[in-house]
């Protein structure tokens, strides 16, 4: 009876150290997966990220050009004024060498 009580005493030594170990696994299991859950979400904010980066860099881009744009419309309003400027004076001479040819 001192042996089948010893070898019961045994038995349950072994079932509560595995069961510690079944505990434990699951503890590591639930830390892993928040782990991996909060891995997703960060990796989901920074893919956000990318394309807020990658919107506002074609915005810039978009912005850049306008200016560029808008520079040569500037440019081609100055030449407009000038050839403008030119072809008043042309217009003068010519009607001052007219009256003068009168």
């Amino acid at each position: 009876q001192l042996a089948k009580a010893r070898g019961d005493a045994a038995g349950a030594a072994e079932a509560a150290r595995l069961e510690k170990e079944a505990e434990l696994a699951r503890a590591l299991a639930d830390k892993e997966q928040a782990e991996a859950e909060a891995a997703a979400e960060k990796a989901g904010r920074l893919e956000l990220q990318a394309r807020l980066a990658e919107v506002g860099e074609r915005a810039a881009d978009a912005e850049a050009e306008a200016a560029a744009a808008r520079a040569q419309a500037e440019g081609l309003e100055l030449q407009l004024t000038e050839a403008s400027g030119r072809a008043t004076e042309a217009a003068a001479a010519a009607a001052e060498q007219a009256e003068a040819a009168a």
